[in-house]
């Protein structure tokens, strides 16, 4: 396992501009027959400003309901916008900073209108790594901080389909300063014992109920893949051309083995 306290390396690698669909050193070209997982040695940082990664997802499931899971390391809890998007399926459901109230994270599911879960101010740390995990099982929103319920919102209704999911922007809301890793979306709702049993391991990919895992491992290059062996690769920035959009890569990654 690697230390909370792992510092981020300031290296940019390009790579080719093509996509890899489904190239990565923890992913495979069936869900069936996943690669052995690797030791976590990457993530991704983003600037806060403008760099973000899209995944347009493949054949997305009906998602009535919904885990989204990702590890975070902020290096600022505020900023110019009001939030900054960690995770964010615009117009279904978000995982977000509220930038209005320092290290406070937001969760919402907005199908048919908008419902969230919260925590309390200064629930994150500058420099530390944090576990958050979001589930929505069509009755109730639950939100996770480092694998325990912090809070609990009813909501009736689906959490839509998206069409693909930004990680590190919230669309025209804000983006997030740090690093993020380790995002895992689920076609099911988790349990609380589930959340915190596998927060800090890495997955095969084909667990049941796993949409799309992004380990983000590859280190250099203009792409991510999925580790389910689904498809739906992670492209940095708004195309498969190294811009300033890009996320960087760093060293260090979340505490999971």
């Amino acid at each position: 396992m690697l230390s909370l306290t792992t510092r981020r390396l300031p290296a940019r690698i390009f790579g080719a501009a093509s996509i890899l669909m489904l190239a990565s050193c923890g992913g495979s070209g069936s869900a069936s027959s996943p690669t052995p997982p690797t030791a976590t040695t990457y993530s991704l940082h983003f600037d806060g400003v403008q760099q973000f990664a899209r995944s347009t997802l493949v054949g997305p499931p009906s998602l009535p309901v919904v885990t989204v899971e990702a590890w975070v390391r902020p290096d600022a809890l505020t900023g110019p916008s009001s939030y900054g998007g960690m995770v964010v399926a615009d117009g279904a459901w978000n995982l977000a900073l509220t930038h209005n109230s320092p290290g406070r994270v937001a969760t919402s599911v907005c199908v048919p209108g908008c419902n969230g879960a919260f925590t309390g101010a200064n629930a994150l740390s500058v420099g530390t790594w944090h576990h958050l995990a979001m589930s929505f099982d069509g009755a109730s929103i639950e939100l996770y901080l480092d694998g325990v319920l912090v809070d609990s919102t009813p909501h009736t209704g689906g959490a839509n389909n998206p069409p693909f999911i930004d990680i590190g922007r919230w669309a025209n809301s804000g983006s997030f300063t740090g690093e993020i890793d380790e995002v895992r979306i689920w076609s099911v709702a988790r349990t609380a014992t589930e959340i915190a049993d596998t927060r800090h391991q890495i997955l095969t990919g084909s667990e049941p109920g796993l949409f799309a895992y992004w380990r983000f491992e590859e280190g250099t290059g203009q792409t991510s893949a999925d580790s389910t062996g689904n498809g739906n690769t992670v492209i940095l920035g708004a195309d498969a051309n190294a811009a300033a959009d890009d996320p960087t890569w760093a060293g260090g990654g979340a505490p999971v083995s």
